[in-house]
């Protein structure tokens, strides 16, 4: 091989170097645009849902003064709290079902009024009355039935059912534990 032959080898060969690196280099950055176009697009459309949200807001906004308007509506039918007679007309009426369903009435705690509900705003008081009875399933069932039904907005919190006895009567007596609240509406002064 001669000295031109050997020129023209080395230049074709310093050629393909150069043209591969470059070729190399633009490929690379044809991939990375590549990413690049598809991170723009995923923003895009992330953008997108963003602002369909953005879109809805004055309607939420309506529906969440809406439904504001009802439930003030809807605070204002529970009975209005009296300092005075309100745990007493709850005992009242909690000592009448229990007498209905026939189970004999323990220890009875009336825990102090709450204003500081979550979410309930602060015009609903909350009274928690803790009650320990004693009688069969049927009738705790029946009480429960009662509670469920009070005219005024009565729930049971918790009710803990144990075994009175040790023997095997057909019906055994329980033990039960309750916690019933009751919800009434304090006027403003």
């Amino acid at each position: 091989m001669g000295r031109g032959t050997r020129i023209v080898v080395v230049i074709a060969i310093c050629f393909l170097v150069i043209f591969g690196g470059l070729a190399a280099s633009t490929y690379s950055k044809y991939a990375e645009n590549e990413q690049t176009r598809q991170a723009i697009a995923d923003l895009e459309r992330e953008i997108d849902a963003y602002q369909a949200k953005i879109a809805t807001k004055p309607a939420r906004e309506a529906l969440l003064k809406e439904i504001d308007d009802s439930f003030v509506d809807v605070i204002q039918l529970l009975p209005l709290y009296s300092e005075s007679r309100s745990e007493d007309k709850l005992l009242e009426g909690l000592n009448r079902y229990v007498a209905a369903a026939r189970l004999v009435l323990g220890p009875t705690v009336v825990s102090e009024p709450r204003t500081d509900l979550p979410g309930l705003g602060k015009n609903v008081v909350q009274v928690g009355v803790t009650m320990n009875l004693e009688g069969t399933f049927a009738n705790v069932l029946k009480f429960a039935a009662m509670v469920e039904r009070h005219p005024n907005l009565l729930r049971i919190d918790e009710m803990k059912l144990t075994p009175a006895g040790k023997g095997q009567e057909e019906v055994r007596p329980l033990t039960v534990f309750v916690k019933v609240s009751a919800f009434f509406y304090k006027a403003q002064a």
